[in-house]
């Protein structure tokens, strides 16, 4: 064991090494060419300059090695500088403090190895000069040794000039750039050196100070006291100001005085040792004096006052918002000395925190009453507290009001509750949350606003009592918390993880289409936790089964949820294990089923296989299709027509939605280029779709190659891609209209119906649902539903569209209520777009004016004339 002596030593070597800051430094050619040399004089493939630091060897200049560094525990170098002399081994299969060395045993299979001490003034070794062969070789000579150990010294040489050279560079680059003064003198007391920072100080030029005596910086009653002193040094005498710092007044070139605090050194001539001039450093301390001042009075009032209160006392001017007390207390509990604080402000003292206390200072000035704030500081050192401040206005109507904050620390307090209260609801063994706090989950997710189906997921380790049995509950402990470290890995970001107890696991999942998310997270933990977990050298398998019980509604509590999902996991266990079960056989069948969809809805989206129909929009006044809407179709060659009611929720839960969504915006807007009048065609934008940050980017692509006017492609919107995060969504709307494309609000009525909506952006049309315009006759609700919206698209300027017109009935109220766009199966259903060849291909579109003297033919006429 290392003597109190030896690591007195080793950390002296330590900073001599550290100070010549030569670890980790660029390759430099005086060290590449010296051990190039050495390779070439002793013949060895390998020569490295080794520098011993803390914990590993680093290499200056190396050839015939790869590798930049070892670990300095199984260092040669390690031993050589502990010794005064070279450290030869001839073989180091003979040497047992080496023949078992990993660098023996493996690359770089060290054979030979002599090595050099690089030693430094003093005795200390910072590294060697060392010579390695793969075979053994035979003893150096002394000659050899000699010249072996001149090498290691020229190293030395190289590493102390290297030092100099960047003391001096470090030197100059502080006189520029120190806000100190700097001035040399020679001994006939006249100015040869004078950087800015003087320049700034004392208001003499560099080019006005030079050559003048150093009593232009003095008041005059001292300047005789001064230049006697610096003569009698020259002649020989000690000088009592040397090596220290005094404080005393200075001279500006405007002739007024200011303190200072001088360190004066002298300098000798290199060669000579004859003194050349003397050297000193200034700085104004007028600030750091009107501070002291300050910090006096403050101090007394302390003392009289508050010094000896328990708790932490400040107290900051209004107008400066500089601290102007802190008591002892308050020392203690920021961690810092109130040196540092009194005179200096938030910005200063706690940046990244004073946007929050200038914002809770301001309460305090706006309201005139007192504020009371808990909220977590951190110390200088990095030690978080929890504080509890109150904050008042003191001496509001004098003139200097200040706002006196009195702060207590109630960590251990805060701690010791959250303690109990995370303990309440958690496992201590896995950190998952407790039935309990799943309990608690499970109510705040049925409380929410946002109406999501829950699902519970129950996970069991099959045969776990047999992992117990075999290797122990230690073992079987380790097993639980690396699977529960796993299991919240893989869930997704809104579920939430538990622990039962025993091999029992949970897992809470919210989310629409919930059957069909609960199956994909189901078929995930089975695919990545069924696995082996290597613990404590062993190799342990954990098979999986897993019930799953859904709440369809707020009336479930979560003991039954549960009680269904135990029926369902047993079940599962039942059957094979390794798998999952719904707890209702339909569910269960259902959530296949949905899976199959989903999959086979892939395949056609890969094989391009869905058809977009086309549906048009007719202006009522004039019976002109003023263009087209797309909807995506699905034939399935099984089931026959899927809706889109079943198939876009399916593209939505599993992201198929991009895809499909890129597909219809590719077919759609090509197809529309092709097209010989400029109609306008619309298409329907999923709100998961909508947020896909390259959205912007993949339509403008589209709209460059297919040449087509923006401002004939319309996307259709609904309230959904505005509810969850307006102000995002708001910023994709600006973009897309500044594209030039047009925006609709589609299902208007439906949902949350927000008008707040069109104050936000200005859409250019909105459509009423269709459930209202197929009420609209029967019930008065519905209609008065269709007045409001075309009154509101009157009053905003927009374009209103009746959806779902299915009768001349419908028709005639829309038309009658000023409705000024019709779409829906009455006017024609979707079709592809072959239908509507002679609307699509003919030069101009059908308008009132050229139906000739057939004012008195039916909206419905027109439009059927319009088709085509």
């Amino acid at each position: 064991m290392e003597t109190q002596q030896g690591q007195a030593s080793e950390r002296v070597r330590l900073d001599i090494l550290h100070r010549f800051d030569i670890l980790d430094s660029a390759p430099e050619k005086a060290f590449d060419n010296i051990v190039e040399l050495a390779a070439d004089l002793f013949s060895v493939p390998t020569v490295l300059i080794s520098l011993v630091a803390e914990e590993r060897q680093w290499f200056k200049a190396k050839v015939g090695l790869d590798v930049c560094e070892t670990d300095r525990s199984i260092s040669f170098c390690t031993l050589t500088i502990k010794e005064p002399d070279i450290l030869e081994v001839c073989d180091t299969y003979l040497d047992s403090r080496f023949a078992n060395n990993p660098l023996v045993t493996k690359a770089p299979h060290i054979r030979y190895y002599a090595g050099a001490p690089l030693i430094v003034e003093g005795g200390h070794a910072i590294g060697t000069l060392c010579l390695i062969d793969q075979k053994p070789r035979r003893p150096l000579s002394k000659a050899k040794r000699k010249l072996l150990q001149r090498l290691a010294d020229q190293i030395m040489q190289q590493i102390e000039l290297r030092a100099l050279r960047a003391a001096g560079h470090i030197a100059k680059l502080v006189s520029a750039t120190t806000s100190d003064a700097m001035i040399l003198a020679n001994t006939e007391n006249v100015i040869t050196e004078w950087n800015m920072a003087a320049e700034k100080m004392f208001g003499w030029s560099q080019a006005e100070a030079v050559g003048k005596p150093l009593s232009i910086i003095m008041p005059k009653r001292l300047a005789a006291k001064h230049e006697n002193g610096l003569r009698g040094v020259v002649a020989g005498k000690r000088a009592k100001l040397f090596q220290q710092t005094i404080e005393l007044p200075a001279l500006h070139r405007n002739g007024q005085e200011f303190p200072i605090e001088l360190s004066l050194t002298r300098w000798d001539n290199p060669e000579t040792g004859v003194l050349d001039g003397f050297a000193s450093i200034i700085r104004d301390i007028s600030e750091r004096k009107a501070l002291e001042e300050e910090r006096s009075q403050a101090r007394q009032f302390l003392d009289e006052v508050i010094e000896n209160l328990p708790a932490m006392v400040w107290a900051k001017d209004v107008k400066s918002r500089k601290y102007k007390i802190l008591n002892r207390a308050g020392e203690k509990l920021i961690g810092r000395k109130r040196e540092d604080i009194i005179g200096r402000g938030d910005d200063e003292l706690f940046p990244e925190a004073s946007d929050a206390y200038r914002s809770r200072d301001e309460k305090v000035l706006k309201n005139g009453s007192a504020s009371i704030y808990e909220g977590e500081f951190t110390r200088p050192n990095g030690a978080i507290r929890r504080m509890r401040t109150k904050r008042a206005l003191v001496g509001a109507e004098s003139d200097a009001p200040y706002i006196l904050g009195i702060s207590e620390d109630i960590t251990e307090r805060y701690l010791a509750e959250q303690k109990i209260a995370h303990m309440a609801m958690h496992d201590p063994l896995t950190g998952l949350r407790n039935r309990a706090g799943i309990a608690k989950e499970y109510e705040l997710l049925k409380a929410s606003p946002d109406k999501k189906d829950i699902a519970i997921l129950c996970i069991d380790l099959d045969q776990f009592k047999a992992v117990n049995d075999l290797h122990g509950h230690t073992i079987g402990d380790q097993l639980l918390s690396e699977f529960g470290s796993r299991f919240t890995q893989i869930l997704p970001d809104n579920a939430t993880a538990g622990r039962m107890g025993g091999d029992e696991f949970i897992a809470i999942l919210p989310a629409r289409n919930v059957e069909a998310r609960a199956a994909y997270v189901a078929e995930q933990v089975l695919s990545q936790l069924s696995k082996n977990y290597h613990i404590g050298g062993k190799s342990i398998h954990a098979g999986l089964s897993i019930g799953i019980a859904v709440s369809m509604d707020d009336k479930t509590d979560f003991e039954a949820l549960c009680q269904s999902a135990d029926r369902a996991l047993y079940r599962a266990k039942t059957q094979g294990r390794g798998q999952f079960c719904f707890f209702d056989e339909a569910m269960d069948r259902q959530a296949t089923e949905r899976r199959q969809l989903e999959l086979e809805l892939r395949q056609t989206i890969e094989d391009r296989a869905l058809q977009v129909q086309y549906q048009p929009l007719a202006c009522l006044e004039t019976g002109q299709v003023n263009g087209f809407e797309a909807l995506v179709r699905w034939n399935h060659p099984e089931q026959g027509y899927i809706g889109p009611d079943v198939f876009i929720p399916i593209a939505e839960e599993s992201g198929l939605i991009n895809e499909l969504g890129d597909f219809v915006l590719e077919t759609v807007i090509r197809e529309a280029a092709s097209w010989v009048p400029p109609l306008r065609v619309a298409i329907n934008l999923s709100p998961v779709q909508f947020r896909n940050k390259n959205l912007i980017t993949k339509i403008n692509k589209l709209l460059e190659e297919t040449k087509l006017d923006p401002g004939r492609l319309e996307l259709e919107i609904t309230e959904g891609v505005l509810i969850h995060d307006t102000k995002t969504a708001l910023s994709t709307l600006e973009s897309l209209r500044n594209l030039g494309i047009r925006i609709a609000m589609d299902d208007f009525g439906t949902g949350y119906s927000s008008l707040s909506y069109f104050r936000m952006f200005p859409f250019d049309k909105v459509k009423i649902d269709q459930s209202f315009v197929r009420d609209m006759i029967q019930n008065p609700q519905s209609l008065a539903i269709v007045q409001a919206v075309i009154g509101l698209g009157k009053g905003l300027g927009l374009s209103v569209v009746g959806e779902g017109v299915e009768t001349e009935e419908q028709l005639a109220a829309l038309r009658d209520e000023g409705c000024s766009m019709v779409q829906g199966f009455h006017i024609s259903r979707p079709q592809p777009i072959e239908y509507f060849a002679s609307v699509i291909k003919r030069s101009k579109v059908f308008t009132e004016n050229q139906s000739g003297n057939d004012s008195q033919n039916s909206t419905s006429e027109k439009m059927a004339a319009n088709l085509g």
